[in-house]
């Protein structure tokens, strides 16, 4: 049993001399007490236990790349309190004397917190998608793409010294020439009044029928006076049977025009993006190979009378790219049948993105496909009852159609 402060003193009063009353005589005075025996120090506390170090947190994943991982889990609990003090003071010795207490035991040392969890690493950073390819642009009049172009693509001529006048203009009698793949072939050609060779301008093609030529190309359309700030070029097509017209055999018709174009973007200020093509029986079925064909150069068409004896191969092939279309045809044309033509145009109007409903437009009998790609209208005017012949609208209706792409 221990006891501390004055409950031990009282014991040791009791137990060595009894306390007995100060009144008690006779007696001899008792020999002094031997001290006692210093008490033994108190044990040394045990110190606290270490603290369990937290549990390192899981990385991040890294799919994608993912926030950070998730921390380790919070400190390690502390070591336990203080430790228990040393036992209580010896017993003390016989006699009077005071026991000596014991020193009181070292408390246990404070336990060392815990470690934290490691911190989680990050998931690695997701990489991102490659960058796709941008579409390659096509220089000339827009290449293969279906977007209608709106701004002037200039020629090489734009940059050139200027050269404002035509040295075969159909007011003379002295045309152009031009050899292509050994053929000698022959032009005329009107610039716009006022030309300054600074300003990209369109181009109109005019395709003279069997047995015109290309003098007469360049005003029997009717085409002159209505589109004012165009150039207007005419090609002499070569003869067969005693008559000259545009077979295009093997292509020749086809490399003609493309050599004439490069001529004249080398040496005049045209605008690649709006080439045009018209003309009326063999002139009208080069229209159609012209946009048919020719789909990397022309912008818009309007043949008359036209059929597939140029060469044109829409009904059975797609174009590079779509083309405006105004066609005329007379249903009772026996020189080239409504029905040669018929299939290039239900051709086109499908590669157009058109459905086939029709809608009324000017002039009548004219109607336009309905549903066509922004930019590639099909207007098709069956006259009923009408030859092969020139309709007495045409001029006014191609020159309004092609003035709504310049």
């Amino acid at each position: 049993m221990r006891f501390h402060g004055r409950a031990a003193t009282a014991f040791v009063c009791l137990a060595v001399f009894g306390c007995a009353p100060s009144d008690d005589t006779g007696g001899t005075s008792g020999t002094a007490g031997t001290s006692g025996t210093a008490g033994n120090a108190g044990t040394t506390g045990n110190a606290g236990a270490n603290g369990t170090a937290g549990t390192t947190g899981s990385g991040g994943s890294s799919a994608g790349g993912s926030g950070p991982g998730t921390g380790g889990s919070g400190p390690g609990t502390g070591g336990s309190g203080p430790g228990t003090g040393g036992s209580g003071p010896g017993t003390g010795g016989s006699g009077p004397g005071t026991g000596g207490s014991g020193p009181a035991g070292r408390g246990g040392s404070t336990g060392t917190g815990g470690r934290g969890g490691a911190t989680g690493t990050g998931g690695a950073a997701g990489r991102g998608g490659s960058s796709g390819t941008g579409g390659s642009a096509t220089g000339g009049a827009g290449g293969t793409s279906t977007t209608p172009p709106t701004d002037p693509i200039p020629s090489a001529g734009c940059s050139a010294t200027p050269t404002t006048t035509s040295s075969c203009p159909g007011s003379g009698n002295t045309p152009c020439a031009i050899t292509v793949n050994g053929t000698a072939r022959q032009y005329y050609l009107n610039l716009p009044s006022g030309y300054t060779g600074r300003t990209p301008v369109p181009v109109v093609w005019e395709y003279h029928p069997l047995g015109g030529n290309a003098k007469q190309g360049l005003t029997m359309y009717g085409l002159n006076s209505r589109l004012t700030n165009v150039i207007f070029v005419s090609p002499q097509g070569l003869t067969s049977g005693g008559n000259a017209g545009f077979p295009n055999t093997s292509g020749q018709d086809e490399m003609m025009t493309r050599a004439i174009n490069a001529e004249m973007e080398a040496k005049y200020c045209i605008d690649k993006a709006r080439y045009m093509a018209t003309g009326f029986s063999y002139g009208g079925s080069m229209s159609f190979t012209a946009g048919c064909n020719m789909s990397d150069v022309f912008r818009a068409i309007a043949p008359m009378a036209g059929a597939p004896i140029s060469g044109a191969t829409c009904a059975r092939t797609k174009p590079a790219r779509p083309v405006a279309v105004w066609a005329t045809h007379g249903d009772a044309d026996t020189a080239l049948p409504i029905t040669l033509a018929q299939p290039m145009i239900d051709a086109i109007v499908g590669y157009n993105g058109c459905t086939t409903t029709t809608a009324p437009v000017s002039p009548s009998p004219c109607v336009e496909y309905q549903g066509c790609m922004p930019g590639y209208p099909v207007v098709w005017c069956v006259r009923p009852g009408d030859p092969h012949a020139i309709p007495s609208f045409a001029a006014a209706a191609i020159a309004t159609f092609f003035q709504k792409f310049f």
